[in-house]
Order: structure tokens, then C-alpha cells, then sequence
């Protein structure tokens, strides 16, 4: 009797250890939450979930047991990433997946309820920094698109050209420095397009391509966006940026390939294909984030906790690893249980 009490109480030991390990948050589809008021958009008759280490555990009243964490009501068509079909404007149904997202040159709002232009021109109406950015560089978003501060509209190349220190004063081009035009709305000298105002100084300098040498940030800038910086005397691209190749038209119409700086693909970015969640485009099964209704998401593991992890393989490799920990303990109590039993026989 004694014996039988024993086994049943390791084995016990081992069902609830065994269960533990099962719940591990790299075999859950978990959310992020604050509070358990953050996970009732989990919770149904059967469903119950709460919040637990910052996220959204679920599982079924009845038998106790862990379940995949699912909206009871499924994103409604007038979402960007909901199920089809599709009645905001410039989006469409995609009929490998049945979900909505925007046409080509369109993204989705803040919200994600509305498709906005991913280019916007100077002085077109804008809600973001990076539509006036994807459209014309030195620019940002002030109910429209608008050059940055030292920079000015210039009307024949639609573009933000550079003021000079001194913004001499103009009637015509040849009245300005050397690489200068005159900007005839501002009556002004502008650095002339390919070139930008060198720091506290009247002299322009030339753009320069990554790996280039430079003396400011914004020769850079000037050719890879944003993300470039001058550093040590060379362009390269800023701490969270990174080079990819993109196509570009240049003015007789010949698409020319170049490098510029685009920013890291964050978890949550906006996406229709897992390899916009990559980060330099190209398809890899081994990269962190996939594309899971227009968002980019962890492949493995936890869907939207940093950082991802990079292979299904850790989960089953740690169950794999407790299971023959359990086992090798449970014979080890049972080999005991056998010698205390064989003792208290021959008493």
C-alpha cells in the first residue's frame, strides 16, 4: 500500500511538472495585456483568459486545459488585415488568404481602418512623416507635405533644395554662388538639386552614395533618405537602418538600381507578403517575423513579443529536456521505492 501511495504521488508530481512545461509561452499563441481587462476580447462561455507576465493566457472553463487565444468576434471588413469583404476605399481582397489590405501605393492609416497614399508630393494633404518622405526627402507632414526648416520648395523638380547661410538675395541663377540657383518665389539663392548647404557655411557640397566621403550629414541624406549619416568621414546608415537596393527612375526614364537607407522592419509594420517582414527582402524561412493578417508578427513562439525567437526548435528542444529529466527521476523514485519495499519485507 505503501509503495502503490508513493508512485501514484511521483507520478502526480510528474502529470502537473509535465503541464507546466506544456504552457510555456514559445508553444502559446499569447497578446500582450496590462490587465486581465486587456484579454476579455479572448473570453467566451467556455473561454475564460487572463492576463499573466504581460500577456494574454487562455483556457477552457471546463476542462482546465490551455487553448490557442482567439478573438470571439474576428476583425470586421472596415479593418485593413480583416477577413474579405473589402468596402474601404483603394483597398482589396486578396483571395489567397481572404484578406483585406490597401492597393499598391496605398497604406493604412494610424487606425487601420482607412488606405492612405504611401507617396504624398509636396503640398499634398498627408497624415504621416514617411508619406511626404517616400515622395521628396528634407520634408514632413504639417497637414500637408512641407520642406523642413532650411530647406524651400523648389517648382521645376517639385523637390526641397537647401538655403545657403547667408540666403542671398536674387533675380536670376547667375546672380547666386557656385552649384546655386535662384529660387524666383523666394527672390533667394537655393543650393542646386544634387547638392546640399554645407554646416555654417555659403558653400554647397555634392550628394554622396553610401560609403562616399562627406563633411555633412545631409550630402548623405540627400541620396539614401533619412537613415544615412556622416560619420568619421564616410556615409553609412544610422543605428536601426539598413542598406537594401532599390529600383529608381532617373530622368530620361531608365530605371537605375541604388542603396539607400530604410529602417528595420518592426514587429506590428504593415505587410501583405512574409517578406516585407524581412529585413533586407530577401525570402528566408529562418527569419524571426512572418505576415499575419497585415501585420508583421514572430514566426515562432510568443506573436508579438521582442525580441522573436529565430527557431520553432527551442520549445520542443526544452520539453524534450524535461521529459528525460522526469523520466530518469521518476525511475530513479521508483528503483527507490522498490529498495524500501524490499527492506521492510525481509524485517
Amino acid at each position: 500500500m505503501f509503495q502503490q501511495r508513493i508512485i501514484v504521488l511521483i507520478l502526480a508530481i510528474f502529470c502537473v511538472t509535465n503541464t507546466t512545461a506544456e504552457t510555456t509561452p514559445e508553444e502559446l499563441m499569447e497578446f500582450s495585456c496590462l490587465g486581465d481587462e486587456n484579454c476579455n476580447f479572448y473570453a467566451t462561455k467556455i473561454i475564460n483568459s487572463t492576463c499573466v507576465k504581460g500577456v494574454c493566457h487562455c483556457y477552457n472553463k471546463e476542462t482546465h486545459e490551455k487553448t490557442d487565444c482567439r478573438p470571439y468576434i474576428l476583425r470586421t471588413n472596415n479593418i485593413i488585415g480583416g477577413h474579405c469583404p473589402c468596402n474601404a476605399p483603394h483597398s482589396e481582397c486578396h483571395p489567397k488568404d481572404n484578406i483585406c489590405y490597401c492597393e499598391a501605393a496605398y497604406i493604412p492609416s494610424k487606425d487601420w481602418r482607412r488606405c492612405i497614399r504611401k507617396y504624398v508630393p509636396l503640398d499634398g494633404a498627408c497624415e504621416t512623416d514617411e508619406q511626404c518622405l517616400a515622395s521628396t526627402f528634407f520634408s514632413h507632414c504639417n497637414v500637408t507635405c512641407t520642406c523642413d526648416d532650411s530647406y524651400r520648395k523648389f517648382e521645376r523638380t517639385n523637390s526641397c533644395l537647401a538655403q545657403t547661410k547667408l540666403k542671398a538675395k536674387c533675380n536670376e541663377s547667375i546672380e547666386c554662388g557656385q552649384h546655386q540657383v535662384c529660387q524666383p518665389d523666394l527672390g533667394e539663392c537655393v543650393c542646386e538639386p544634387g547638392y546640399v548647404s554645407q554646416n555654417n557655411s555659403e558653400n554647397c557640397l555634392p550628394a554622396r552614395n553610401l560609403d562616399e566621403s562627406c563633411s555633412a550629414t545631409a550630402q548623405c541624406q540627400a541620396v539614401v533618405g533619412p537613415g544615412g549619416i556622416c560619420a568619421n568621414g564616410t556615409c553609412e546608415c544610422k543605428e536601426g537602418y539598413l542598406v537594401v537596393m532599390k529600383k529608381s527612375a532617373a530622368h530620361n526614364g531608365i530605371v537605375i538600381m541604388r542603396n539607400i537607407c530604410e529602417l528595420i522592419v518592426q514587429l506590428g509594420a504593415y505587410c501583405t507578403l512574409d517578406e516585407h517582414c524581412q529585413n533586407g527582402g530577401a525570402q528566408d524561412q529562418g527569419d524571426p517575423m512572418r505576415c499575419d493578417h497585415g501585420e508583421c508578427v514572430c514566426r515562432y513562439g510568443v506573436k508579438n513579443q521582442m525580441p522573436c525567437s529565430t527557431s520553432a526548435g527551442i520549445g520542443v528542444l526544452m520539453h524534450k529536456f524535461t521529459f528525460g529529466i522526469m523520466l530518469i527521476m521518476v525511475t530513479l523514485a521508483i528503483q527507490t521505492v522498490n529498495g524500501v519495499s524490499f527492506q521492510i519485507n525481509n524485517l
